[in-house]
């Protein structure tokens, strides 16, 4: 990898890409920022410049995998579906993916145990459901507001998809 080149959004990706290996890898009870520099060939400074704290870092593995989750689902649903289809054709996509990777789906599971565990870090769990929950409302965009009832719409959004909790 060629540092001569690597912008500061290239290197935080790289730094992300890197922990993510590091945790399907090793898991979390064994991740060590010294694991993560290694991996990232940056020394543990660096990590702590671009993310400050290790939860930091941890927070944005949970974004990163957020938005792939959110690539593949609405990547595996057509824009005509109904309800129905566009929940199984999303459940579908998500399960072909968990198949393909599921070292990645289990250190998912192993970041939301470890922020379950540590009150300091239960806010990690929080933003990861809050994440698929903004997933499920974005599968609900675009359908007509009367095509489904108010029971149907998920996480507790209103007609407008505002948030009403």
């Amino acid at each position: 990898m060629s540092r001569t080149t690597t912008t500061a959004a290239e290197r935080r990706a790289d730094i992300i890409a890197a922990t993510i290996r590091v945790l399907a890898r090793d898991g979390i009870a064994e991740t060590t920022t010294r694991k993560i520099s290694a991996e990232a060939e940056v020394n543990q400074a660096t990590l702590r410049y671009y993310f400050g704290s290790k939860d930091d870092l941890l927070f944005a593995v949970l974004q990163e995998m957020m938005q792939t989750t959110r690539e593949v689902v609405q990547a595996g649903i057509s824009s005509n579906s109904d309800l129905h289809d566009t929940i199984a054709e999303s459940i579908k996509a998500f399960w072909r993916h968990v198949e393909t990777a599921p070292e990645l789906q289990v250190m998912q599971y192993e970041l939301t145990l470890y922020a379950l565990r540590h009150p300091e870090s239960a806010w990690l769990a929080k933003q990861q459901y809050d994440g698929y929950c903004a997933l499920v409302e974005t599968l609900f965009q675009g359908r007509p507001s009367n095509s489904y009832s108010k029971e149907e719409r998920p996480c507790g959004t209103s007609k407008n998809n505002s948030n009403t909790r």
